[in-house]
């Protein structure tokens, strides 16, 4: 039997509740590894010093520095996919 590719994930936002839920949908999923999560952007820098990221989890509006200046400030980005604010 083929065994499917891993992806090694985070997840960046400042809503815990949305941390769990990414999470929790993650968890059932055999080919995605969450290696962090964060309510702070900076903090999760370091994790990028200290392993290869595939799939970034990233709320937009986060307060400091925001979604896309974090993204824009990492070296070698990996794939994306980012929560906005619903109105």
């Amino acid at each position: 039997m083929e065994q499917k590719p891993t992806y090694t994930c985070i997840i960046i936002d400042d809503e815990p509740i949305a941390i769990r839920v990414i999470q929790s949908y993650l968890e059932k999923l055999d080919e995605f590894n969450v290696v962090g999560t964060f309510t702070n952007a900076l903090d999760a820098l370091k994790v990028f010093h200290t392993q290869a990221i595939d799939l970034l989890f990233l709320d937009i509006q986060m307060p400091g520095i925001n979604g896309m200046e974090f993204f824009r400030s990492v070296n070698q980005p990996p794939k994306v996919k980012v929560k906005s604010a619903r109105k």
